[in-house]
C-alpha cells in the first residue's frame, strides 16, 4: 500500500510575513449650525483624548509584535509539511479560539509541551512505519485485510492530526495504529499455525487446492519455513497421489493384489509422507503376503502327499519366509524334514548294502557315514560301517601285496602275507573279488618260495656279494638259486670304484645273466 503523501518529508518553506500599518481612525467633525458653542466645547474635549488613544494603539501593536508574531512564525517554521486544509477544516481552525498570551513564562511552557508532543508523535510514527513494512512483507493484506485497513485508518487519522498541528491528536492516532499493528504481528503466528493445520488436514483429505492455498499463506508469513515449503510441494502432487491410490483400491477390490501393491508403491514414492499411501501399501503387502503364504502351504501339502519331499520342503520354507514363525508352516516343515531325513537315511543304507553286494567296501563305508551324520544312534549304520571298514582294509592290504610280489622274497614279508591270507580265508561268505584276491596272492607266495637258477657273470678280480643271500667272492661266471624277488649285488676291487647292480628274479628266472664287475679305475683309465 503506498504511503500517504503526508509521510513524505518536505522541505521547510519560509513564509513571507507582512503587517498592515495601524493608523488612527479619522475624526469626523459635527455641523456647526445651531451648535457652535457646544461643538467647540466638545471638539476641545475630543482633541484632548486623541493623543491618549494613539498611545494605546501603539502599545497594542508593540505587544502583538513581541508575543503573537514569534509564536506565529515558530508554528510555520516547525511544521513538517505545508498544510493543505479543506474548506471545512479551515473553518474549524478559524473557529478555534486562540489562547491569549498572558505572560512570557506561560507561553514558553506551552511551547515546550508542544515540542514534546510533536517529538513523541514522531517516535510513534517511526515504530508504526516499521511494523507496517514488516507486516506488508508478510502479506498481511492477504490474510488479514479488514484488520489491516482498520490499522491503516488509525494511521491516516494520526497523519491528519499531525498536518493540523494537533500533535496530541496525532500521537493518539499513531498509538492506536501501533496497537493494531502489534496485534497483527501477534496474529501472524496464529494465522501461520492455523494455516499449517489446515494445509496438513487438506493433504489428509486429498484436497490439493485447499492444501496449496493454506501453505501459500503460511509461506507469506514465514517464507523460509521448511515445513510450509514441504507442504506446498506435497500439495502439488496430491492429485497424482490420489489417482494412484484410487487405482490401487480398484485393483484390491478386483483381487489383483500385485497390481495394487505396484500402484500404492508409486503413490508412496511420489509422496513418501503420504499416510494414506503408506497405510494402503502396507495393508496390500500384508494381504499379498497372506495370499502367497496360503498358496505356498497348499503347494507344500500337495507335494508332501505325492512323496515329493524335496519340493514340499521348498514350499514350506517359502511359507515361513512370508510369515516368519507361523505355527502351521513350522509344523509342516518339521514333519517334512523328518520324513526327508528318514528317506535320505534309507537311501544311504540302501546304497551301502548295494556296495557290499558288489564288494565296494569303500563306498559302503562312505554311505554308512552319511547315514550316521543324520542319526548318530542309527544301529544299522553302526553295525554296517564296522563290517564294511574291516572288509575295505582287508581288500586294500591284499591289493597292495599282490601289486608287490617282489617283496615276498623277504622272509618277514612272507610271514605277513601268510597271516593276511589266513585272515582273508576266515571271512564268512567271501565274495568273488575276495576269493580272487586270495587265489592270486596264494599263487604269488608259492612262486616266491620256489627257487630259480640265476647266472652271475664277473671278471674274476671283483669281489661279488648278493645282499641277503651270500658273499660269492671272485669268479667269471656262477649260477645261484634265488627265490623270485628283487635283489642287490655289489662288486669291490682294489684300485677300482665299487659297483652296485639291482636285478629282479621272476618265477621264470632273469632271462639274461647278471653282470657284476668293477671297470672304472680310480685315478686312471678303465681296464
Amino acid at each position: 500500500m503506498p504511503r500517504p503523501e503526508s509521510f513524505r518529508a518536505r522541505p521547510m518553506e519560509q513564509q513571507p510575513h507582512s503587517f498592515d500599518r495601524i493608523a488612527p481612525a479619522p475624526v469626523k467633525l459635527g455641523n456647526s449650525q445651531g451648535h457652535d458653542a457646544a461643538a467647540v466645547k466638545a471638539g476641545a474635549r475630543q482633541t484632548r483624548w486623541l493623543p491618549l488613544l494613539a498611545l494605546a494603539t501603539l502599545i497594542c501593536v508593540a505587544l502583538s509584535v513581541i508575543f503573537i508574531l514569534p509564536r506565529w512564525q515558530a508554528g510555520h517554521r516547525e511544521s513538517p509539511t505545508p498544510v493543505s486544509l479543506s474548506a471545512a477544516e479551515a473553518r474549524a481552525v478559524a473557529a478555534t479560539p486562540a489562547a491569549a498570551p498572558n505572560a512570557a513564562t506561560t507561553d514558553a511552557a506551552s511551547e515546550e509541551d508542544r515540542k514534546a508532543a510533536r517529538s513523541a508523535a514522531q517516535d510513534l510514527l517511526e515504530q508504526v512505519r516499521e511494523l507496517d513494512q514488516s507486516l506488508k512483507g508478510m502479506g498481511v493484506e492477504t490474510w488479514a485485510p479488514a484488520d489491516y485497513r482498520s490499522a491503516a485508518d488509525q494511521l491516516a487519522a494520526g497523519e491528519r492530526a499531525y498536518q493540523a498541528l494537533d500533535y496530541p491528536g496525532a500521537r493518539a492516532g499513531y498509538q492506536a495504529a501501533l496497537a493494531r499493528f502489534e496485534a497483527l504481528v501477534q496474529k501472524a503466528d496464529t494465522v501461520f499455525t492455523q494455516s499449517m493445520m489446515q494445509g496438513n488436514q487438506a493433504l489428509l483429505d486429498g484436497n490439493g487446492n485447499a492444501a496449496g492455498a493454506a501453505f501459500q499463506t503460511a509461506l507469506l508469513i514465514r517464507p523460509d519455513d521448511a515445513g510450509a515449503g514441504k507442504g506446498a510441494e506435497r500439495a502439488g502432487k496430491v492429485d497424482q497421489v490420489m489417482d494412484l491410490i484410487r487405482t490401487g483400491d480398484e485393483r484390491t477390490r478386483a483381487g489383483e493384489l500385485a497390481a495394487a501393491v505396484a500402484a500404492y508403491q508409486q503413490a508412496r514414492d511420489l509422496d513418501p509422507d503420504s499416510a494414506a499411501a503408506q497405510e494402503r501399501l502396507q495393508s496390500a503387502r500384508r494381504e499379498l503376503g497372506a495370499q502367497s503364504y496360503r498358496a505356498a502351504m497348499s503347494a507344500g501339502f500337495a507335494a508332501l502327499g505325492a512323496g515329493q519331499l524335496t519340493a514340499a520342503r521348498g514350499h514350506f520354507t517359502e511359507a515361513l519366509r512370508l510369515q516368519a514363525g507361523a505355527p502351521e508352516a513350522t509344523d509342516a516343515l518339521r514333519q517334512t524334514e523328518t520324513r526327508l531325513t528318514s528317506a535320505e537315511i534309507e537311501q544311504h543304507l540302501a546304497a551301502a548294502r548295494a556296495a557290499e553286494q558288489s564288494e565296494e567296501w569303500g563306498t559302503a563305508v562312505t554311505e554308512y557315514e552319511a547315514a550316521l551324520k543324520m542319526d548318530l544312534n542309527l544301529l544299522a549304520a553302526r553295525e554296517g560301517i564296522s563290517t564294511a571298514a574291516d572288509r575295505r582294509d582287508l581288500g586294500q592290504q591284499l591289493a597292495q601285496a599282490i601289486a608287490r610280489p617282489d617283496r615276498l622274497a623277504d622272509d618277514n614279508v612272507d610271514e605277513e602275507t601268510t597271516a593276511l591270507l589266513a585272515r582273508a580265508g576266515s571271512v564268512t561268505s567271501p565274495g568273488t573279488k575276495l576269493k580272487q584276491q586270495i587265489a592270486v596272492l596264494s599263487t604269488l607266495q608259492q612262486e616266491s618260495r620256489t627257487r630259480v637258477a640265476v647266472t652271475l657273470v664277473s671278471d674274476g678280480a671283483t669281489e661279488v656279494t648278493v645282499y641277503r643271500v651270500a658273499r660269492l667272492g671272485r669268479f667269471t661266471s656262477k649260477e645261484v638259486l634265488l627265490r623270485p624277488g628283487r635283489y642287490v649285488a655289489t662288486g669291490a676291487r682294489a684300485g677300482f670304484r665299487d659297483v652296485r647292480v639291482e636285478f629282479t628274479v621272476a618265477a621264470t628266472g632273469t632271462g639274461t645273466p647278471v653282470q657284476v664287475k668293477c671297470t672304472e679305475q680310480i685315478g686312471g683309465v678303465p681296464n
